[in-house]
């Protein structure tokens, strides 16, 4: 009768059997589970064998999340009690490990029991990579171009590895690269400038200048220099010629300032009565500064010449003060005459009349002017004498 209830015919001198077979089935069912974070696409597959034939046998396949994809349905029904199905799987997704429950590390045998459903876990687990980092650094000598920008690459051999870094003149970093794959804990990692901008630097220079080893403690810095040209440093000196006193000079007076650095500078500057203000302008600063003197050679015959703020007209220019002003002032007095002294800021002579005379700044030059005052007194009373001597004799 196979499944259906059959019907015999009783023969003569005959028995007739019929024999009942009672089958008892169970069922299995795959589970799939993932742990950590598995690369992108990834796949499992997994193979159910059962020994009561291939009837009840499958090649089931799951997605990264786990989900079945093919070689279902599940579960897996109808498989005799009794029956032993194992479960591997054969396609592991590059998992860290494979467990199975339960079974452990190994693939399970199960057996399938009457009325029941057998269950088997595959949990296939991604620990997380290790990983490194290192750090670029970028230097500037010299007179950077503006708007200018770099680009530094980092290359890692073993696991493979790169990215690339932007710099500009006012994003120097130190910067840090994470995230590098180490392989037995370490990965050889070097640096390149791949943009070097422009216009390119004279000279690039990396430091150290070969690969390094990056480890999970070990975070390696790399230097990248680049050498532009440098524009020579000049610098300037402002002369102000100040004159005051009371004494008289003459309207066509001049004065000349000179200026005398170290760089080889010499610039005189000619000032009239009424002085003023004027620039010397290209001193080259040397490196450890440029030396200047101020010096008046013509000092227009005055009382008195005098430097503010050094009084010895002498200062360095740097880098860091380029520019310096210094004010000449010449100071004319006045000399009385008359009494028992002249007195001049040059020197002094007896008194001869009184009065006033401006000093000129020259002792020669107040004598000069002493003598003739006294050869014009002197020449008055010998005329009024001879008059006088001349009514005499005729009166």
């Amino acid at each position: 009768g196979g499944a259906n209830p059959p019907t015999v015919t009783i023969a003569a001198n005959q028995q007739s059997s019929v024999t009942i077979t009672n089958t008892f089935t169970g069922s299995l069912t795959v589970t799939k589970s993932v742990a950590g974070t598995p690369p992108g696409g990834a796949t499992f597959t997994v193979a159910v064998d059962c020994n009561d034939g291939s009837g009840h046998d499958r090649t089931l396949t799951f997605d990264s999340t786990g989900a079945l994809t093919g070689g279902g349905p599940l579960p897996i029904t109808g498989i005799p009690a009794g029956t032993q199905c194992s479960v591997t799987e054969t396609g592991t997704g590059s998992a860290s490990s494979v467990t199975y429950s339960p079974g452990g590390a190994n693939p399970p045998t199960v057996t399938i029991a009457a009325n029941q459903q057998s269950s088997v876990t595959v949990t296939n687990t991604y620990n997380a990579p290790e990983t490194g980092s290192l750090q670029v650094k970028k230097v500037t000598e010299g007179d950077v171009p503006p708007n200018t920008s770099w680009q530094a690459t980092v290359t890692c051999t073993s696991p493979s590895f790169s990215t690339v870094l932007s710099f500009g003149p006012n994003d120097l970093g130190p910067k840090t690269v994470t995230g590098i794959p180490l392989s037995n804990g370490s990965n050889s990692c070097s640096v390149a400038e791949t943009d070097q901008g422009t216009p390119p630097p004279t000279l690039v220079t990396v430091t150290p200048n070969s690969a390094q080893s990056v480890t999970t403690n070990q975070t390696p810095l790399f230097t990248v220099t680049n050498s532009y040209p440098s524009a020579a440093s000049t610098g300037s000196v402002s002369v102000t010629k100040a004159v005051t006193g009371d004494g008289a000079r003459p309207s066509d007076v001049q004065f000349t300032v000179h200026v005398s650095c170290t760089d080889g500078t010499e610039a005189d500057l000619i000032f009239g009565s009424d002085g003023g203000t004027k620039q010397v302008n290209g001193i080259k600063i040397e490196g450890n500064g440029t030396n200047c003197t101020v010096t008046e050679p013509e000092t227009g015959q005055a009382s008195n010449v005098s430097f503010s703020p050094e009084d010895n007209g002498k200062f360095t220019l740097t880098v860091n003060t380029p520019t310096h002003a210094i004010t000449v002032t010449n100071r004319f007095d006045v000399v009385e005459v008359g009494g028992i002294s002249v007195t001049g800021g040059a020197g002094s002579v007896g008194r001869v009349a009184t009065g006033a005379l401006p000093f000129t700044g020259s002792p020669t030059a107040m004598l000069l002017k002493i003598a003739a005052l006294l050869i014009g007194v002197g020449g008055g009373a010998l005329l009024l004498a001879r008059n006088r001597r001349r009514r005499k004799l005729l009166g």
